[in-house]
């Protein structure tokens, strides 16, 4: 019989190993109502009744902000996501993550295009348009990209995925929603007793819908 060491079952507890990927302002998102809605928008996504958590404070460059925290509870981490970058095309994200007292740091590599957002986690679907859920690719199809960017899908610094193009000929990016620790629990990262998430990036934005970083849990019940 084979043992497993470190791991008492097949869920992954490393945030380091979850998917990492760099997403253009508008084209990375959930999709509600009927239609793709960006991580920008207040309406549907910025809201506490929508995501688990968000933070709306200016980003200061080099200064980790804390999206979440919650202790004596277990759960998992389906995704989370950064403020953007404004007009740098050199930003770098990065994360502490804390899963039941270990911290774990990991960066995004250095960003190939502005406005945009250091996202993990691994995405659902991809839309060629904002309504269009029928042409959705299979989830691991953003390992190749698709777009006329040369820097589209292509593969940066730390194994990031970067979708330079912008949001009218690229595509979107559905992320997860809450079925995710039950449809693809190793593409979350599972805590039993306290998660924390901040995040770090190395260039500044103060703007409304811009600033912003969040995060989807899902809490046991």
């Amino acid at each position: 019989m084979a043992i497993k060491l470190g791991s008492r079952d097949d869920l992954n507890r490393d945030p380091a190993k979850m998917q990492r990927f760099i997403a253009r302002y508008g084209q990375a998102g959930i999709y509600a109502g009927g239609v793709f809605k960006g991580l920008y928008d207040t309406q549907w996504v910025l809201r506490n009744d929508a995501i688990t958590s968000f933070i709306n404070t200016n980003a200061v460059a080099n200064t980790p902000r804390t999206i979440y925290s919650v202790s004596g509870k277990g759960g998992s981490l389906i995704w989370a996501f950064s403020s953007h970058s404004a007009s740098s095309t050199t930003m770098v994200t990065t994360y502490t993550i804390t899963v039941d007292g270990v911290a774990t740091t990991f960066n995004l590599g250095t960003q190939s295009s502005n406005y945009s957002r250091g996202i993990i986690g691994s995405p659902a679907a991809f839309m060629n348009g904002t309504t269009d859920i029928a042409g959705t690719a299979p989830a691991n199809s953003y390992i190749y990209g698709k777009s006329g960017s040369s820097a589209a899908g292509g593969i940066v610094n730390n194994n990031s995925f970067s979708y330079s193009q912008g949001n009218t000929s690229g595509l979107y990016i559905v992320l997860a929603g809450l079925n995710q620790p039950m449809l693809n629990p190793q593409a979350c990262t599972r805590f039993e007793n306290s998660l924390t998430v901040s995040v770090t990036v190395s260039q500044p934005n103060s703007d409304s819908g811009g600033r912003e970083a969040g995060c989807l849990v899902l809490l046991d019940d």
